[in-house]
């Protein structure tokens, strides 16, 4: 029986951790969002694309069970804001306009992603691929 409680306090203690972690990059990005807004639209949707947005969130997204945080939905909404601000567009969660944003650029996109719906496979893509260290 103490076993049980001991995992149960382990596993409440890495979700809090995990959000705490979280939490940071999400302060991180809203950073580096203000200063986007003083830099022309292309070149702050690029900046974002390829470097503040997913990529600095990859190395917690592979390494934690992060699919499981609520964070992450903050995270992806602090993400929407600022990409409504440089392409000067309404995007709302479930709008037709924000469901294109996050299309790849080949299937008409901006190619911007969404950690909510990576979170899952990066995660089991680390699992997988250490599976065999582990045994």
């Amino acid at each position: 029986m103490s076993i049980h409680v001991l995992i149960n306090y382990v596993i409440i203690y890495v979700e809090e951790c995990i959000s705490v972690a979280l939490a940071e990059k999400v302060e991180e990005l809203q950073r580096l969002g203000k200063r986007l807004q003083m830099l022309t639209a292309h070149d702050a949707l690029v900046l974002l694309r390829n470097s503040f947005s997913l990529p600095k969130l990859l190395y917690i997204l592979r390494t934690a069970p992060c699919f499981r945080s609520a964070t992450l939905e903050t995270y992806d909404d602090c993400l929407r804001e600022i990409l409504d601000g440089v392409t000067n567009n309404l995007l709302e969660r479930d709008s037709q306009a924000w469901v294109q944003a996050i299309l790849p650029v080949k299937l008409g996109g901006l190619g911007i992603q969404s950690a909510v719906n990576i979170a899952p496979s990066a995660f089991l893509a680390s699992v997988h691929s250490s599976s065999e260290l582990v045994d």
